[in-house]
């Protein structure tokens, strides 16, 4: 800044200046006040002084450097991990200001913890207060199904009195930790004879269900049959010669079956007779045959 003198002709003054600098705020640097006071001052030491004042503030908002993540949907066991963010202001310089980032749960369902919704909100701000915020919505949700951890058992062809007992079966699920999901299990039976309930088919569904209610299924078919024979419990009368008054009466013949429990099966008897002589009716044979097959079945 120049000026003139009126005994000094047209010969340029150059003024002097001086410039004080007043802080407005105690944290942010950028607020401030600057006073520039020019001084003129002729051959004669006659002054002149002006004065300015420049209110200096920071009022922009900062801004991000980094790419805020797009809202997604994603599985319970894939939510990814909240970035750092960070950006800058046009009074910070090359300063990065790492930007604060809040993250809300909403529950999406009542019995299903592995359904909600996160919110991430990052939040930069300047040394001056000045703030932009950025905002991430993620749907966490289950639709993956549960695993079995038992081995199912294979399908199986076995004896009446050899049907297995049906194992506890577990699984675990992806979004579930460690801990145990235990199945539930049906079992129906279907008849496969008219005449002999020893001969059925067993069919076992085993379900594990996570708790977001996706399920696995697993089936077993065991088919079971009666093909052992049935034995005596009484002892049966040996073969023998005896008078003609002295026949022996036929016992009542018992036995039991693997497949019939503690119930006591009656053997039927078929007894024949061949005469031994044309001429004496008194001279015989008995064959009294017990069907085991036919009679305790």
């Amino acid at each position: 800044m120049t000026g003139t003198d009126n005994c000094n002709g047209a010969q340029p003054i150059t003024a002097t200046m001086v410039e004080t600098r007043r802080n407005l705020s105690a944290t942010c640097a950028s607020n401030y006040e600057l006073t520039r006071v020019w001084t003129l001052t002729d051959p004669c030491g006659n002054t002149t002084t002006a004065k300015q004042i420049i209110t200096v503030q920071d009022t922009t908002k900062p801004v991000f450097d980094v790419t805020i993540p797009k809202d997604t949907t994603v599985n319970c066991d894939n939510v990814p991990t909240a970035p750092t963010v960070t950006g800058t202001d046009n009074c910070n310089g090359n300063q990065p200001i790492t930007a604060t980032m809040v993250e809300t749960k909403r529950n999406l369902s009542t019995t299903c913890a592995s359904n909600y919704e996160l919110t991430r909100v990052w939040t930069l701000t300047d040394p001056c207060g000045n703030t932009t915020t950025a905002k991430q919505i993620i749907t966490v949700q289950d639709t993956t199904k549960p695993n079995f951890t038992t081995v199912i058992p294979k399908d199986t062809t076995v004896n009446c009195d050899k049907v297995p007992t049906a194992p506890t079966v577990t699984g675990t699920d992806n979004c579930n930790g460690n801990q145990p999901i235990t199945a539930a299990m049906v079992e129906t039976r279907r008849n496969l004879s008219a005449t002999c309930a020893s001969n059925y088919e067993l069919t076992r569904v085993w379900t594990l269900t996570d708790p977001c209610g996706n399920t696995t299924t697993a089936k077993q078919i065991i088919t079971v049959q009666d093909t052992t024979k049935p034995n005596f419990t009484t002892v049966i009368p040996k073969d023998t010669t005896v008078n003609c008054d002295n026949v022996p009466t036929a016992p009542t013949v018992t036995g039991t079956d693997n497949c019939n429990g503690a119930q006591p099966i009656t053997a039927t008897m078929v007894e024949t007779r061949r005469n031994l002589s044309a001429t004496c009716a008194s001279n015989y044979e008995l064959t009294r045959v017990v069907d085991t097959h036919r009679s305790l079945r």
